[in-house]
């Protein structure tokens, strides 16, 4: 699944940093912290929730927008205690749905 919406955000011209584990992830983000504009993660993974990893990541950068993904529908409550924008998008999803969520992120955080 990450690989398909890395490669789906790709083509779409995004630059995407992957990472297979949450330490993986969080090595990357404070590699690439001034390149860094959004987070797509799942909600439920082994090792570390996804709001979790979201508190990690907005604590470094305030306000950094963060797309979370889960099959699971209760996984929503835990999805919006994240701090600034987010969004939540259940699996299964379109590639299209993924780049209009993404899009839409990205645009309010601008505005």
């Amino acid at each position: 699944m990450r690989e398909l919406m890395a490669r789906t955000l790709r083509r779409a011209r995004y630059r995407v940093l992957t990472a297979a584990t949450p330490d993986e992830a969080v090595a990357r983000f404070d590699r690439y912290i001034a390149d860094v504009s959004l987070v797509v993660t799942d909600v439920v993974m082994r090792q570390l929730r996804g709001s979790a990893l979201a508190e990690i990541f907005q604590a470094r950068l305030p306000g950094l927008p963060v797309l979370f993904v889960s099959g699971y529908s209760q996984a929503v409550p835990a999805a919006a205690a994240a701090k600034g924008p987010v969004s939540f998008l259940a699996k299964p999803f379109s590639a299209a749905k993924l780049l209009s969520e993404v899009s839409a992120l990205m645009a309010a955080t601008r505005s």
